[in-house]
């Protein structure tokens, strides 16, 4: 069986390009030219110093950098900041090192997204006719952003994504951009069902674009053996959730479905024929994405309505019960301290 690995240009048949050759690497200082600059900007988001506003930004590395650039981290002090709140991933046949920055509206749509899905397991698992269906659902887990790694090493942490319980790969990932370039979905849904020995299923990408935009599209890639080759199609393509006007489409529903959640063998011997459905219409998605959008708005329109506290003279001071003046107060600091007793800051907030 042969596997593709290109980009899905629709919902037909992929056409394989070569796969891409690594760089070669440059020589003399320049080998590690992303090392200094990564480590950096990792320690000053630690600090709070940072100024960086991109939500994805990606590195190409040549060999020995990916390590070199671990090595680094793992003696700096931001070490255990890098290990519980960065979110990057590493691909190591094309060397491809990225860096997510995770931003409020659309950490937000994933936390509500991933809500919807967990009722819908949460309502199979206590209200489905079958037993059959009930007991399927219940063993599958919602695993957040962990960080996957494959087994040539390339490793990765999808915005939203469930397994059945035991299993080390993902079968459902939900990716979510923000002020992201779209072809970074689709890129990461190819590698997704092509890498991962066929255990994802099915890979959900939501462009939100930005506010400005008012657009926002839903892609759906699933994988399919056609002619006894491994390719990835587009259920769904750049389907628009809402217009540039903001208003819902009546395009077709997000649609999810309980065998998607394991490899047809166990679905098979599990399910059978049975089988459930998560559908989300266009107008749900707008709809969660508009809320997201008022409460982003609504804080952003708190934190500029705060007015900076005053700077205020001190008039007087409190020195043993006795209220002196400014230059009482400085006159008795002379005499007990002498000239240095006035401080450049006396008298300012």
């Amino acid at each position: 069986m042969s596997t593709s690995t290109s980009a899905v240009a629709g919902a037909s048949r992929e056409i394989t390009p070569p796969p891409a050759q690594p760089p070669t690497p440059p020589a003399g200082n320049e080998k590690f030219q992303f090392v200094d600059q990564i480590v950096q900007w990792i320690e000053q988001i630690d600090e709070g110093t940072h100024s960086h506003k991109e939500a994805w930004t990606q590195f190409q590395f040549v060999e020995g950098e990916f390590d070199e650039l671990q090595r680094r981290l793992e003696s700096s002090e931001s070490w255990g900041f890098y290990q519980d709140k960065i979110r990057d991933e590493y691909d190591t046949q094309t060397r491809e090192y990225a860096v997510r920055r995770p931003t409020n509206i659309g950490e937000s749509f994933i936390r509500r997204l991933d809500t919807e899905l967990y009722r819908w397991r949460s309502d199979l698992c206590t209200h489905a006719a079958s037993e059959t269906v009930q007991k399927f659902a219940s063993a599958i887990i919602d695993i957040g952003h962990a960080t996957i790694t494959l087994r040539d090493g390339t490793y990765f942490s999808p915005d939203i994504q469930c397994a059945r319980k035991g299993d080390r790969i993902p079968s459902i990932i939900i990716e979510v951009a923000y002020k992201q370039p779209p072809k970074n979905l689709e890129k990461m849904a190819v590698k997704y069902l092509l890498r991962s020995n066929e255990s994802v299923q099915v890979v959900v990408g939501i462009d939100l674009k930005d506010e400005a935009t008012r657009t926002a599209t839903i892609s759906v890639w699933r994988r399919q053996l056609i002619d006894d080759e491994l390719v990835v199609t587009a259920e769904l393509k750049d389907q628009e959730i809402r217009d540039n006007t903001g208003s819902p489409t009546a395009n077709e529903p997000l649609r999810i479905r309980l065998r998607d959640f394991a490899k047809d063998e166990t679905c098979d011997i599990e399910l059978g024929s049975e089988d459930a459905e998560f559908v989300m219409t266009m107008a749900q998605l707008c709809e969660m994405l508009n809320k997201v959008e008022e409460v982003e708005a609504q804080l952003r329109a708190l934190q500029e309505a705060k007015e900076p506290m005053p700077r205020m003279e001190i008039r007087g001071y409190i020195v043993n019960g006795m209220r002196l003046s400014r230059e009482e107060y400085l006159a008795r600091e002379e005499r007990l301290y002498g000239p240095q007793g006035e401080y450049s800051n006396a008298g300012n907030c």
